[in-house]
């Protein structure tokens, strides 16, 4: 069943599930996930339910992407990890 916001049970499982496994943002490293994010926008073409798209975001992180066009994270110099930072955090090749 769809939820008046568009939360389905699908999404709300796949939700828990990333939160689960990864309790800490994926985008700043400082603070508790209480998001999904989904790395490749959906307005961009980013698969919704992909589990390689999504990662765990807190609310400020989440907020700060919006809907991807945004190139720059609130933090200041620091550049949007991508999901290949993500998936492989001790890459040598880029500074965070």
């Amino acid at each position: 069943m769809t939820r008046p916001n568009g939360s389905t049970r699908r999404w709300r499982t796949l939700r828990a599930s990333v939160l689960r496994s990864n309790p800490m943002c994926a985008i700043c490293y400082l603070r508790p996930a209480d998001c999904v994010d989904h790395i490749v926008p959906l307005n961009l073409g980013g698969a919704r339910y992909e589990l390689s798209n999504l990662r765990p975001s807190c609310t400020p992180c989440n907020a700060a992407r919006g809907d991807g066009t945004r190139t720059r994270s609130t933090t200041v110099n620091e550049p949007l990890r991508t999901s290949e930072d993500w998936l492989n955090p001790l890459r040598t090749s880029r500074r965070w």
